[in-house]
């Protein structure tokens, strides 16, 4: 019998504290450092297009950075704090598990808005196209108002909204209908969490990192853990929600192609603009995605369904990818829209937020040294630029000499992420790097490196095992998903009929 919904609070309070991994870094930061490291960050971006795109990771598909966006948003919520105005008093009233309550809110009891009369299948707007919207101001009826913000993250919501009431038919389909609730609940959390430690981790976190620590747990159990130990799994990590968590930023792309006939920027900074894809507003007509092939791929490598390389105004399909994860924001994202951002940069937000008095998040040395990893040298802290003809890089000294040897955790990140590029540019002589060296060969895959890769793998794989309720300490022995043990979310979009 699935464990019942506890509501947000798996441990039986409504705000906690969030927990550290390692001491705070006893020496902060200037934020005229952080604002000068963040500038240097932006790189201006061509216009917007719908061919190959040299910033393109072929590794992750795009809509991974937006699922990303939703995993975060299923573990994460800081009243206390906003997106533009970080504060110390940081806390979280989600549950540190991945149990869907951004789906699922507190369940049909608490929230029978939310459910049909059946008191099992989730509500959608009558289109099938939207998500169920308060007539009087058209915002979103969800568990997290949030995975409205823009119209991607919008519809991966819809779809996983979908993906319940499908199990739910599938499982009246056979008959009992009994706590038919709580089995498509189990069964939908359940297929979540494996396709994010079997599909979104595989994808973003590289294969040395992966492999090592997913056989190291297997070995070990919780002795495989440095970091995140059983001790810390009442809370999410500082470190993680303040800095590591956060590389997906780097991933976000100029814009997006939804259908035949829209591309549009991810934000134009304004708010509730036909010309951007932000949200908390009813979708519109022209933002359904019409071919989630444009997201997603049934494979890890180059997507069987890649179709013919688009040009202006043609309207096959192709499969757009992630931006490559590492020190670089596409421009868009240094002046995030009011309702987002304030305004600010969102780089300077990230920074800073790590700097915070609460936050001191240890460095990105501290971390590798914890996890007896070589650490980044100064030639591999560095930032592109643009050369004479296409792309160079340089050193992130003029942000702050100390940077080199006490870097903030973010940054390191992605600078791990992009060591392989700057090890292709050496040895091509570091000249300017043009848009063929970036779309093939070692330039064209970024992933999370040992310390990056090694927080997503311990506390994803941490909260997975705390959890009571989670397919590793609940599903019946020999459960199989009903998407198959082939684990993806295009596998999940196909179970629902969405490819």
């Amino acid at each position: 019998m699935p464990i019942p919904l506890k509501g947000h609070g798996l441990l039986g309070t409504r705000e906690q504290k969030f927990v550290r991994l390692l001491p705070e870094n006893p020496r902060p930061f200037s934020d005229a450092s952080l604002d000068a490291l963040a500038a240097l960050m932006v790189v201006p971006d061509d216009e917007l297009n719908d061919g190959a795109d040299a910033e393109e990771n072929l590794k992750v598909p795009a809509g991974y950075t937006y699922f990303g966006q939703f995993i975060d948003h299923d573990l994460t919520l800081d009243i206390t704090s906003s997106f533009s105005r970080p504060t110390d008093a940081a806390s979280n009233l989600r549950n540190p598990a991945l149990d869907l309550d951004c789906v699922y809110g507190a369940g049909p009891q608490d929230q029978p808005y939310m459910y049909a009369a059946d008191g099992a299948t989730l509500l959608i707007d009558p289109t099938g196209l939207d998500l169920m919207r308060q007539p009087a101001n058209g915002r979103a009826i969800i568990g997290d108002k949030r995975n409205d913000e823009n119209s991607i993250v919008c519809q991966i919501q819809l779809a996983m909204i979908k993906f319940h009431n499908a199990v739910v038919a599938k499982l009246a389909a056979s008959g009992d209908t009994s706590n038919l609730f709580e089995r498509a609940r189990a069964e939908v959390t359940w297929t979540y969490q494996r396709v994010v430690l079997e599909d979104y981790l595989l994808r973003i976190v590289n294969t040395h990192t992966y492999d090592f620590f997913t056989q190291r747990r297997a070995a070990l159990g919780d002795a495989a853990y440095d970091l995140y130990v059983p001790t810390l799994r009442t809370q999410l990590p500082k470190e993680f929600v303040g800095a590591a968590y956060r590389y997906g930023h780097s991933m976000v792309r100029r814009g997006y192609r939804l259908n035949s006939a829209t591309k549009k920027l991810i934000f134009d900074g304004g708010d509730l603009t036909d010309d951007s894809l932000i949200g908390f507003q009813p979708l519109p007509a022209a933002h359904v995605i019409d071919d989630w092939g444009r997201f997603f791929s049934p494979s890890f490598g180059i997507p069987v369904k890649n179709g013919p390389e688009p040009v202006e105004n043609n309207p096959a399909v192709r499969l757009q990818w992630a931006y490559k994860i590492d020190p670089s924001l596409v421009d868009p994202l240094a002046k995030l829209p009011p309702s987002v951002g304030g305004g600010a940069s969102l780089a300077s937000l990230n920074l800073k937020r790590g700097n915070l008095p609460s936050y001191a998040i240890a460095t990105g040395q501290a971390f590798a040294a914890k996890l007896r990893e070589k650490p980044l040298t100064p030639d591999e802290l560095m930032v592109r630029a643009e050369g004479t003809d296409g792309f160079t890089f340089k050193s992130i000294e003029s942000a702050d000499k100390r940077f080199l040897t006490e870097t903030p955790l973010w940054f390191y990140i992605l600078a791990e992420a992009q060591a392989p590029v700057l090890s292709y540019w050496r040895e091509a002589g570091k000249r300017d790097l043009n848009d063929d060296d970036f779309a093939s060969g070692p330039c064209s895959i970024s992933q999370l490196g040992p310390v990056g890769g090694r927080i997503l793998m311990e506390v994803f794989n941490g909260i997975v095992d705390a959890d009571p309720r989670s397919f590793r300490n609940a599903a019946p022995a020999g459960w199989v998903p009903m998407i198959g043990n082939e684990i993806s979310f295009w596998n999940v979009l196909k179970f629902t009929g969405l490819v």
